[in-house]
């Protein structure tokens, strides 16, 4: 698994990397491990704003407050097998579609979310900062 982070996020306002004891603290109270690849980005940057390069907006939310936001949100009502790990800003989600061995990251609306509306983005995490730099979603 390339590792090409650091020049993705040239210019995003990242944050102090999340520490293992709240990366565990996460992973039990979703009740999922979190992928490696997500795993690596956190040792970079604990969540964060800003846009990636020229492209698009990204709000990464906090280890600490994953769990959180998804009941917030209510994700396991109404995005059942999917765990968000963000949002562009502007009305839109990100997250993981766990609901097979072939996780995906996915975009979906905050309003009107449903697994029929999901739009699917990429297979890791690099994939994902890539098209949300693009614009190409």
């Amino acid at each position: 698994m390339r590792n090409d982070f650091p020049t993705l996020l040239a210019g995003f306002g990242t944050c102090a990397p999340a520490t293992a004891e709240a990366i565990a603290d996460c992973e039990r109270r979703l009740q999922w491990k979190l992928p490696a690849d997500y795993i690596k980005l956190l040792a970079l940057t604990n969540g964060g704003e800003g846009f990636l390069g020229d492209g698009g907006y990204l709000v990464l939310w906090p280890i600490e407050e994953l769990a959180a936001m998804n009941e917030e949100y209510e994700i396991w009502l109404y995005l059942p097998g999917f765990v968000s790990f963000g949002g562009n800003g502007g009305g839109e989600g990100y997250a993981y579609d766990i609901r097979s061995s072939q996780i995906a990251i996915v975009q979906f609306p905050f309003i009107g979310m449903e697994p029929e509306v999901v739009i699917p983005l990429a297979s890791d995490f690099s994939g994902f900062l890539k098209r949300v730099r693009d614009n190409s979603y």
